[in-house]
Protein backbone atom coordinates (compact mmCIF):
# COMPACT_ATOMS: atom_id res chain seq x y z
CA UNK A 1 0.00 0.00 0.00
CA UNK A 2 2.93 2.34 0.76
CA UNK A 3 4.67 1.48 -2.32
CA UNK A 4 1.58 2.14 -4.49
CA UNK A 5 0.70 5.79 -2.64
CA UNK A 6 4.87 6.47 -3.18
CA UNK A 7 4.21 5.56 -6.97
CA UNK A 8 1.06 7.54 -7.12
CA UNK A 9 2.57 10.97 -5.78
CA UNK A 10 5.79 10.36 -8.13
CA UNK A 11 3.23 10.44 -10.92
CA UNK A 12 1.13 13.77 -9.56
CA UNK A 13 4.62 15.84 -9.50
CA UNK A 14 6.06 14.17 -12.48
CA UNK A 15 2.85 15.62 -14.31
CA UNK A 16 2.97 19.01 -12.45
CA UNK A 17 6.61 19.45 -13.36
CA UNK A 18 5.22 18.75 -17.45
CA UNK A 19 2.66 21.28 -16.93
CA UNK A 20 4.75 23.98 -15.59
CA UNK A 21 7.79 23.68 -18.10
CA UNK A 22 4.35 23.81 -20.97
CA UNK A 23 4.26 27.63 -19.71
CA UNK A 24 7.54 28.94 -19.97
CA UNK A 25 7.99 29.83 -23.42
CA UNK A 26 11.57 29.86 -24.81
CA UNK A 27 13.98 32.59 -23.85
CA UNK A 28 14.21 35.67 -25.67
CA UNK A 29 15.68 39.51 -25.03
CA UNK A 30 13.28 41.77 -23.18
CA UNK A 31 13.98 45.41 -23.44
CA UNK A 32 15.36 47.33 -20.72
CA UNK A 33 12.38 48.75 -18.68
CA UNK A 34 13.73 50.04 -15.77
CA UNK A 35 10.85 50.34 -13.57
CA UNK A 36 12.34 48.92 -10.55
CA UNK A 37 14.69 51.82 -10.12
CA UNK A 38 12.93 54.68 -11.08
CA UNK A 39 14.25 58.04 -10.26
CA UNK A 40 11.61 60.23 -9.13
CA UNK A 41 13.86 62.67 -6.60
CA UNK A 42 10.89 62.91 -4.59
CA UNK A 43 8.70 59.92 -4.25
CA UNK A 44 6.33 60.83 -7.17
CA UNK A 45 4.83 57.18 -8.39
CA UNK A 46 5.20 56.31 -12.30
CA UNK A 47 4.91 53.45 -14.39
CA UNK A 48 8.34 53.83 -16.30
CA UNK A 49 8.28 52.73 -20.26
CA UNK A 50 11.23 51.46 -22.38
CA UNK A 51 14.44 54.03 -21.73
CA UNK A 52 15.11 55.40 -25.05
CA UNK A 53 17.34 58.43 -26.05
CA UNK A 54 15.97 61.79 -27.79
CA UNK A 55 16.98 60.61 -30.77
CA UNK A 56 15.16 56.73 -30.29
CA UNK A 57 12.48 58.47 -29.40
CA UNK A 58 12.60 60.11 -32.76
CA UNK A 59 13.32 57.52 -35.09
CA UNK A 60 10.58 55.54 -33.37
CA UNK A 61 8.00 58.25 -33.93
CA UNK A 62 9.36 58.15 -37.37
CA UNK A 63 8.00 54.92 -37.83
CA UNK A 64 4.61 55.52 -36.82
CA UNK A 65 1.70 56.03 -39.28
CA UNK A 66 1.05 59.49 -39.57
CA UNK A 67 -0.81 61.06 -36.37
CA UNK A 68 -0.55 57.39 -34.80
CA UNK A 69 0.24 56.84 -30.79
CA UNK A 70 2.36 54.17 -30.05
CA UNK A 71 0.96 50.92 -28.07
CA UNK A 72 4.16 51.08 -26.20
CA UNK A 73 4.98 53.64 -23.20
CA UNK A 74 8.32 55.17 -23.54
CA UNK A 75 11.09 57.12 -20.61
CA UNK A 76 12.94 59.71 -22.70
CA UNK A 77 15.89 61.05 -20.86
CA UNK A 78 17.15 64.58 -22.35
CA UNK A 79 17.79 68.06 -21.69
CA UNK A 80 14.84 70.80 -21.82
CA UNK A 81 16.14 73.07 -24.47
CA UNK A 82 13.40 75.26 -25.09
CA UNK A 83 10.06 76.07 -22.90
CA UNK A 84 7.11 77.28 -25.07
CA UNK A 85 3.85 79.37 -23.74
CA UNK A 86 3.28 79.67 -20.06
CA UNK A 87 1.87 76.81 -17.37
CA UNK A 88 -1.83 76.08 -17.62
CA UNK A 89 -3.42 73.70 -15.27
CA UNK A 90 0.04 72.71 -14.43
CA UNK A 91 1.14 71.88 -17.77
CA UNK A 92 3.21 73.67 -19.94
CA UNK A 93 5.12 72.42 -23.32
CA UNK A 94 8.52 72.11 -24.14
CA UNK A 95 11.29 70.84 -26.23
CA UNK A 96 14.18 68.68 -25.49
CA UNK A 97 17.45 67.11 -26.63
CA UNK A 98 20.63 64.96 -25.95
CA UNK A 99 22.48 67.67 -25.34
CA UNK A 100 22.01 70.76 -23.16
CA UNK A 101 22.49 72.87 -26.30
CA UNK A 102 20.81 70.41 -28.98
CA UNK A 103 17.78 72.52 -30.48
CA UNK A 104 14.02 71.02 -30.86
CA UNK A 105 14.54 67.62 -31.14
CA UNK A 106 11.78 65.63 -28.93
CA UNK A 107 8.56 68.00 -27.77
CA UNK A 108 6.61 67.23 -24.76
CA UNK A 109 3.59 68.85 -25.53
CA UNK A 110 1.65 70.07 -22.11
CA UNK A 111 3.63 67.88 -19.77
CA UNK A 112 2.76 67.38 -16.21
CA UNK A 113 4.63 70.01 -13.56
CA UNK A 114 5.68 67.62 -11.00
CA UNK A 115 4.29 68.50 -7.80
CA UNK A 116 5.90 71.92 -6.01
CA UNK A 117 7.17 73.20 -9.30
CA UNK A 118 5.52 76.22 -11.03
CA UNK A 119 7.11 76.02 -14.67
CA UNK A 120 10.11 74.23 -16.35
CA UNK A 121 13.51 75.94 -17.38
CA UNK A 122 15.52 75.54 -20.27
CA UNK A 123 19.28 73.34 -18.97
CA UNK A 124 17.03 71.37 -16.80
CA UNK A 125 17.99 67.47 -17.04
CA UNK A 126 14.58 65.14 -17.20
CA UNK A 127 13.15 62.61 -17.94
CA UNK A 128 9.38 61.92 -19.56
CA UNK A 129 7.35 58.98 -19.58
CA UNK A 130 4.07 58.18 -21.88
CA UNK A 131 3.05 57.15 -25.33
CA UNK A 132 5.00 58.72 -28.71
CA UNK A 133 2.70 60.51 -31.02
CA UNK A 134 3.33 61.49 -34.78
CA UNK A 135 1.75 64.83 -35.28
CA UNK A 136 1.75 66.36 -38.03
CA UNK A 137 1.30 70.39 -38.51
CA UNK A 138 0.00 72.38 -41.39
CA UNK A 139 3.03 72.42 -43.12
CA UNK A 140 3.23 68.63 -43.27
CA UNK A 141 5.99 68.28 -41.23
CA UNK A 142 6.53 66.12 -38.34
CA UNK A 143 6.66 66.64 -34.98
CA UNK A 144 7.62 63.70 -32.58
CA UNK A 145 5.88 64.02 -29.34
CA UNK A 146 4.21 62.71 -25.99
CA UNK A 147 1.42 64.61 -24.72
CA UNK A 148 1.12 65.11 -21.17
CA UNK A 149 3.47 63.39 -20.14
CA UNK A 150 4.63 62.37 -16.55
CA UNK A 151 7.90 64.57 -16.10
CA UNK A 152 10.65 63.76 -12.99
CA UNK A 153 13.47 66.28 -12.36
CA UNK A 154 16.80 64.45 -12.48
CA UNK A 155 19.30 67.32 -12.12
CA UNK A 156 17.88 70.41 -10.70
CA UNK A 157 20.32 72.07 -8.15
CA UNK A 158 18.30 71.36 -5.19
CA UNK A 159 14.70 72.48 -6.47
CA UNK A 160 12.43 74.70 -8.67
CA UNK A 161 15.30 76.62 -10.96
CA UNK A 162 14.52 80.14 -11.17
CA UNK A 163 13.63 81.73 -14.57
CA UNK A 164 17.00 83.01 -15.52
CA UNK A 165 17.87 87.04 -16.39
CA UNK A 166 18.52 87.97 -20.16
CA UNK A 167 20.58 90.72 -21.50
CA UNK A 168 19.41 94.11 -20.24
CA UNK A 169 18.57 96.34 -23.31
CA UNK A 170 16.49 99.19 -23.79
CA UNK A 171 13.51 99.19 -25.78
CA UNK A 172 14.97 100.77 -28.56
CA UNK A 173 18.08 98.32 -28.37
CA UNK A 174 15.29 95.46 -28.44
CA UNK A 175 14.38 97.12 -31.91
CA UNK A 176 17.50 97.09 -33.35
CA UNK A 177 18.16 93.09 -32.06
CA UNK A 178 14.93 92.20 -33.57
CA UNK A 179 15.39 93.82 -36.59
CA UNK A 180 18.66 91.96 -37.56
CA UNK A 181 16.82 88.54 -37.03
CA UNK A 182 15.30 86.96 -39.90
CA UNK A 183 11.44 87.49 -41.06
CA UNK A 184 9.75 85.28 -38.35
CA UNK A 185 12.85 84.29 -36.23
CA UNK A 186 13.20 83.77 -32.48
CA UNK A 187 16.61 85.28 -30.63
CA UNK A 188 18.34 82.30 -29.36
CA UNK A 189 19.49 84.82 -26.48
CA UNK A 190 17.34 85.60 -23.95
CA UNK A 191 16.85 89.50 -23.16
CA UNK A 192 15.20 91.54 -20.28
CA UNK A 193 13.88 94.70 -21.45
CA UNK A 194 13.27 98.00 -19.45
CA UNK A 195 10.54 100.60 -20.43
CA UNK A 196 7.10 101.96 -19.58
CA UNK A 197 3.81 100.57 -20.89
CA UNK A 198 2.58 103.05 -23.17
CA UNK A 199 -0.67 100.83 -24.78
CA UNK A 200 -2.83 97.94 -23.45
CA UNK A 201 -4.15 95.67 -25.73
CA UNK A 202 -7.07 93.69 -25.65
CA UNK A 203 -8.79 91.81 -22.20
CA UNK A 204 -6.66 89.54 -20.14
CA UNK A 205 -7.54 86.11 -21.04
CA UNK A 206 -5.46 82.91 -18.71
CA UNK A 207 -3.46 85.37 -16.87
CA UNK A 208 -1.76 87.33 -19.53
CA UNK A 209 -2.13 90.80 -21.69
CA UNK A 210 -0.64 92.17 -24.35
CA UNK A 211 1.03 95.55 -24.23
CA UNK A 212 3.08 98.02 -26.18
CA UNK A 213 5.99 99.51 -23.90
CA UNK A 214 9.10 102.37 -25.04
CA UNK A 215 12.21 103.87 -23.11
CA UNK A 216 9.65 107.16 -22.24
CA UNK A 217 6.33 107.24 -20.86
CA UNK A 218 4.75 109.36 -23.97
CA UNK A 219 6.97 107.16 -25.96
CA UNK A 220 4.28 105.46 -27.60
CA UNK A 221 4.14 101.97 -30.35
CA UNK A 222 8.35 101.04 -29.60
CA UNK A 223 8.42 96.96 -28.69
CA UNK A 224 5.42 94.69 -28.13
CA UNK A 225 4.89 92.54 -25.23
CA UNK A 226 2.30 89.87 -27.08
CA UNK A 227 0.32 87.46 -24.19
CA UNK A 228 2.89 88.67 -21.63
CA UNK A 229 2.62 87.11 -17.86
CA UNK A 230 0.58 88.72 -15.52
CA UNK A 231 2.73 89.07 -12.63
CA UNK A 232 1.45 86.93 -9.31
CA UNK A 233 -1.41 89.14 -7.56
CA UNK A 234 -2.22 91.68 -10.64
CA UNK A 235 -5.43 91.29 -12.54
CA UNK A 236 -4.04 93.55 -15.80
CA UNK A 237 -1.50 95.71 -16.85
CA UNK A 238 -1.95 99.48 -17.06
CA UNK A 239 -0.29 102.20 -18.85
CA UNK A 240 2.39 103.96 -17.01
CA UNK A 241 3.81 101.57 -15.45
CA UNK A 242 7.95 100.72 -15.59
CA UNK A 243 8.35 97.14 -16.05
CA UNK A 244 10.94 94.97 -17.18
CA UNK A 245 10.08 92.01 -19.39
CA UNK A 246 12.40 89.07 -19.74
CA UNK A 247 12.44 86.43 -23.13
CA UNK A 248 13.46 85.85 -26.41
CA UNK A 249 12.58 88.29 -29.49
CA UNK A 250 10.52 87.78 -32.24
CA UNK A 251 10.87 89.74 -35.60
CA UNK A 252 6.85 89.21 -36.41
CA UNK A 253 5.39 90.14 -39.78
CA UNK A 254 2.21 91.40 -39.73
CA UNK A 255 -0.37 90.77 -42.31
CA UNK A 256 0.75 94.31 -43.97
CA UNK A 257 3.94 93.44 -44.25
CA UNK A 258 5.12 95.53 -41.22
CA UNK A 259 8.06 94.23 -38.70
CA UNK A 260 6.48 93.99 -35.08
CA UNK A 261 9.31 93.62 -32.64
CA UNK A 262 8.00 91.91 -29.83
CA UNK A 263 8.86 89.25 -26.85
CA UNK A 264 5.65 86.56 -26.55
CA UNK A 265 4.95 84.91 -23.56
CA UNK A 266 7.15 87.25 -21.53
CA UNK A 267 8.07 87.34 -17.95
CA UNK A 268 7.06 90.99 -16.17
CA UNK A 269 8.29 92.39 -13.39
CA UNK A 270 6.84 95.71 -12.23
CA UNK A 271 10.04 98.15 -11.58
CA UNK A 272 7.79 101.63 -10.68
CA UNK A 273 3.98 100.93 -9.26
CA UNK A 274 3.20 103.13 -6.77
CA UNK A 275 3.00 100.99 -3.99
CA UNK A 276 -0.63 100.05 -5.85
CA UNK A 277 -0.35 96.70 -7.23
CA UNK A 278 -2.82 97.24 -10.35
CA UNK A 279 -0.77 100.77 -10.86
CA UNK A 280 -1.82 104.15 -10.19
CA UNK A 281 -3.22 105.37 -14.19
CA UNK A 282 -6.41 103.94 -15.87
CA UNK A 283 -6.28 101.07 -18.36
CA UNK A 284 -6.59 102.15 -21.95
CA UNK A 285 -10.46 101.79 -22.70
CA UNK A 286 -11.04 98.64 -24.79
CA UNK A 287 -12.71 98.22 -27.77
CA UNK A 288 -15.92 95.91 -27.97
CA UNK A 289 -16.64 96.09 -24.34
CA UNK A 290 -16.29 93.69 -21.82
CA UNK A 291 -15.36 89.88 -22.48
CA UNK A 292 -18.16 87.35 -22.62
CA UNK A 293 -17.23 84.28 -20.84
CA UNK A 294 -19.50 81.93 -22.74
CA UNK A 295 -17.20 82.01 -25.26
CA UNK A 296 -14.59 78.93 -24.17
CA UNK A 297 -10.66 78.61 -25.28
CA UNK A 298 -10.94 81.73 -27.72
CA UNK A 299 -7.29 81.07 -27.69
CA UNK A 300 -7.30 77.28 -29.00
CA UNK A 301 -4.77 76.10 -25.93
CA UNK A 302 -6.94 73.25 -24.46
CA UNK A 303 -7.50 70.48 -26.86
CA UNK A 304 -9.42 67.51 -26.16
CA UNK A 305 -8.17 65.10 -29.15
CA UNK A 306 -5.35 66.06 -31.63
CA UNK A 307 -9.39 67.20 -33.67
CA UNK A 308 -10.87 68.76 -31.30
CA UNK A 309 -10.45 71.87 -29.41
CA UNK A 310 -11.99 72.49 -26.12
CA UNK A 311 -15.29 74.40 -26.29
CA UNK A 312 -16.09 74.27 -29.82
CA UNK A 313 -17.96 71.38 -30.72
CA UNK A 314 -21.71 72.26 -31.55
CA UNK A 315 -24.40 69.51 -30.17
CA UNK A 316 -26.44 71.10 -33.30
CA UNK A 317 -25.44 70.63 -37.73
CA UNK A 318 -23.58 74.34 -36.95
CA UNK A 319 -20.65 72.88 -37.19
CA UNK A 320 -19.39 70.72 -40.09
CA UNK A 321 -15.77 71.75 -40.39
CA UNK A 322 -13.02 69.23 -40.11
CA UNK A 323 -10.73 70.70 -37.22
CA UNK A 324 -6.77 69.51 -36.47
CA UNK A 325 -4.57 71.56 -34.26
CA UNK A 326 -1.62 73.45 -35.95
CA UNK A 327 1.18 74.68 -33.73
CA UNK A 328 1.79 77.68 -36.38
CA UNK A 329 -0.08 79.71 -33.80
CA UNK A 330 -0.92 83.95 -33.11
CA UNK A 331 -0.35 83.67 -29.53
CA UNK A 332 0.34 81.05 -27.00
CA UNK A 333 1.44 77.41 -29.08
CA UNK A 334 -1.99 76.40 -31.07
CA UNK A 335 -4.43 77.33 -33.26
CA UNK A 336 -7.12 75.92 -35.44
CA UNK A 337 -6.96 74.66 -38.65
CA UNK A 338 -10.03 74.23 -41.02
CA UNK A 339 -9.57 71.84 -43.38
CA UNK A 340 -10.39 73.01 -47.46
CA UNK A 341 -13.99 72.65 -47.54
CA UNK A 342 -13.85 71.83 -51.71
CA UNK A 343 -17.35 72.65 -53.12
CA UNK A 344 -18.86 73.42 -49.83
CA UNK A 345 -18.30 75.76 -47.52
CA UNK A 346 -17.70 74.44 -43.72
CA UNK A 347 -18.60 75.95 -40.54
CA UNK A 348 -16.10 76.34 -37.30
CA UNK A 349 -18.92 76.62 -34.60
CA UNK A 350 -18.75 77.08 -30.65
CA UNK A 351 -20.46 74.51 -28.36
CA UNK A 352 -23.90 76.28 -28.03
CA UNK A 353 -24.59 79.06 -25.41
CA UNK A 354 -27.19 81.36 -24.53
CA UNK A 355 -26.52 85.10 -24.60
CA UNK A 356 -28.58 87.98 -22.97
CA UNK A 357 -30.47 90.76 -25.30
CA UNK A 358 -27.91 93.58 -26.49
CA UNK A 359 -24.62 94.64 -28.39
CA UNK A 360 -22.14 92.37 -29.19
CA UNK A 361 -18.43 92.08 -31.32
CA UNK A 362 -17.02 88.64 -32.66
CA UNK A 363 -13.55 88.91 -33.32
CA UNK A 364 -11.22 86.05 -34.24
CA UNK A 365 -7.82 86.10 -36.67
CA UNK A 366 -7.28 84.42 -39.52
CA UNK A 367 -4.57 82.86 -41.63
CA UNK A 368 -4.52 80.92 -45.12
CA UNK A 369 -2.19 78.48 -45.39
CA UNK A 370 -0.88 79.11 -49.49
CA UNK A 371 -0.02 82.04 -51.11
CA UNK A 372 -3.74 81.29 -53.10
CA UNK A 373 -5.94 84.05 -52.38
CA UNK A 374 -9.18 83.15 -49.63
CA UNK A 375 -11.54 85.22 -47.86
CA UNK A 376 -12.96 83.99 -44.48
CA UNK A 377 -16.70 85.40 -42.23
CA UNK A 378 -18.00 85.49 -38.84
CA UNK A 379 -21.63 84.61 -37.49
CA UNK A 380 -23.84 83.58 -35.33
CA UNK A 381 -27.24 80.90 -36.07
CA UNK A 382 -29.64 80.91 -33.61
CA UNK A 383 -30.01 76.90 -32.37
CA UNK A 384 -33.32 75.70 -30.58
CA UNK A 385 -33.65 73.75 -27.44
CA UNK A 386 -34.36 70.67 -29.77
CA UNK A 387 -30.64 71.61 -31.40
CA UNK A 388 -32.39 72.28 -34.81
CA UNK A 389 -30.83 75.63 -36.43
CA UNK A 390 -32.50 78.49 -37.59
CA UNK A 391 -31.11 80.93 -40.26
CA UNK A 392 -27.25 81.54 -40.18
CA UNK A 393 -26.52 84.94 -40.28
CA UNK A 394 -23.25 85.99 -41.94
CA UNK A 395 -20.83 89.31 -41.74
CA UNK A 396 -19.12 90.25 -45.49
CA UNK A 397 -16.44 88.41 -46.82
CA UNK A 398 -13.08 89.34 -45.15
CA UNK A 399 -9.92 89.06 -47.37
CA UNK A 400 -6.98 86.84 -45.72
CA UNK A 401 -3.37 85.56 -46.63
CA UNK A 402 0.01 83.71 -45.68
CA UNK A 403 1.60 86.48 -44.99
CA UNK A 404 0.17 87.17 -41.41
CA UNK A 405 -2.41 87.36 -39.21
CA UNK A 406 -5.92 89.40 -40.32
CA UNK A 407 -8.37 90.31 -37.70
CA UNK A 408 -12.01 89.26 -39.01
CA UNK A 409 -14.30 91.36 -36.99
CA UNK A 410 -18.36 91.28 -36.66
CA UNK A 411 -20.88 93.40 -34.66
CA UNK A 412 -24.51 91.67 -33.96
CA UNK A 413 -27.39 92.63 -31.92
CA UNK A 414 -29.38 90.61 -29.54
CA UNK A 415 -33.13 91.94 -29.36
CA UNK A 416 -33.57 88.99 -26.68
CA UNK A 417 -31.97 86.03 -24.85
CA UNK A 418 -30.72 83.51 -27.55
CA UNK A 419 -29.55 80.25 -27.64
CA UNK A 420 -26.82 80.45 -30.54
CA UNK A 421 -23.76 78.80 -32.23
CA UNK A 422 -21.12 81.15 -33.36
CA UNK A 423 -19.35 80.33 -36.61
CA UNK A 424 -16.48 81.35 -38.77
CA UNK A 425 -16.77 79.97 -42.24
CA UNK A 426 -14.02 78.62 -44.80
CA UNK A 427 -15.41 79.31 -48.25
CA UNK A 428 -15.86 76.80 -50.83
CA UNK A 429 -14.18 77.44 -54.43
CA UNK A 430 -15.67 80.13 -55.92
CA UNK A 431 -14.99 83.02 -58.16
CA UNK A 432 -13.26 85.22 -55.44
CA UNK A 433 -11.28 82.19 -53.01
CA UNK A 434 -9.45 79.13 -53.73
CA UNK A 435 -10.31 76.12 -51.47
CA UNK A 436 -7.56 76.03 -48.85
CA UNK A 437 -6.74 75.21 -45.34
CA UNK A 438 -7.62 77.81 -42.87
CA UNK A 439 -6.60 78.97 -39.89
CA UNK A 440 -7.78 80.47 -36.63
CA UNK A 441 -6.62 82.17 -33.18
CA UNK A 442 -7.46 84.56 -30.58
CA UNK A 443 -10.95 84.81 -30.47
CA UNK A 444 -12.99 86.85 -28.84
CA UNK A 445 -16.60 87.64 -27.75
CA UNK A 446 -17.15 91.11 -26.25
CA UNK A 447 -20.34 93.26 -25.18
CA UNK A 448 -21.22 96.84 -25.97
Amino acid sequence: MKKTFKTFALMLLTMFAFSSCADVPAPFNLPDKSSSSAEDDGGQSSTDGISVTCAEAVQLTNALANGAISSETYSITGYITEVIGSVSRDQQTFWMADTKDGGRVFEAYWANLPEGMTGFTVGLKVKITGQLMKFIDNSGQVVPEIKNATVVILEDEGGNTPTPEGTDVTCAEAVQLTNALADGAISSETYSITGYITEVVGNVSRDQQTFWMADTKDGGRVFEAYWANLPEGMTKFTVGLKVKITGQLMKFIDNSGQVVPEIKNATVVILEDGGDSQGGDEPTPQPGGDVVSELVNGNFEEWLSETEPLGWKSASTAGNAVLSRSQDARGGISSCMIAAPGTANKRLATQEMTLEAGSYTFTFYAKATTSSPCQSRAGYVPVGEDNKVGTYIWSDYTDINNNGWTLVSYDFTLNAPTRLCLLVMNPKNSNYSASQDVLIDDATLTKK
